[in-house]
């Protein structure tokens, strides 16, 4: 079972290498913030353990792309960029 301070620290992690993952673009950090904040939110009441166990280790790969894509700017950065962008338009689309 994972200790609150190792769900925290990951969580804190995530939210820094995906601010650092969008370049620290400003429309794009909110929502990969978001994004994170209701996953978090969904998963929160998990008690099977290897649930749990696979939760984090897809946080750490997760945290692991967000790295890659700070980094090299490449397909992985384009990739979290567009998905961010995505949620944009889903968001104007749904005040209509």
């Amino acid at each position: 079972m994972r200790s609150k301070s190792e769900v925290f620290s990951l969580y804190r992690a995530l939210i820094r290498a995906g601010d650092a993952s969008v370049l620290h673009s400003r429309p794009a950090v909110y929502d990969v913030r978001r994004r994170l904040r209701q996953a978090f939110n969904e998963y929160r009441y998990v008690d099977d353990e290897k649930e749990q166990d696979d939760l984090f280790e897809r946080g750490e790969n997760m945290k692991r792309l967000f790295k890659i894509a700070a980094r090299r700017g490449g397909p992985e950065h384009k990739s979290i960029v567009n998905l961010c962008e995505m949620a944009f338009f889903d968001k104007l689309y749904a005040r209509r």
